[in-house]
């Protein structure tokens, strides 16, 4: 039982450290993108970098709640 739950305490903090990573990324890129650092011109058209800069704004934010609930687990 003590083995098993190990196990599963290193898996989560596998999955806690990308969660972190990949939310440092995204609201990283959105800063630099919300800020005029970044241009996101260079990758996609007019239309859609409204939708991108949100896109990664919101992916960025339910990656951080989810790392706080695992970090709170």
């Amino acid at each position: 039982m003590q083995k098993n739950r190990e196990t599963t305490k290193k898996i989560v903090i596998a999955i806690g450290g990308f969660i972190i990573l990949a939310g440092v990324i995204l609201l990283s890129t959105f800063s630099l993108a919300f800020f005029g650092i970044f241009n996101p011109d260079l990758f996609l058209s007019k239309e859609i970098q409204l939708v991108l800069v949100w896109a990664l704004l919101i992916i960025g934010v339910i990656d951080l709640i989810s790392g706080i609930i695992l970090l709170l687990w």
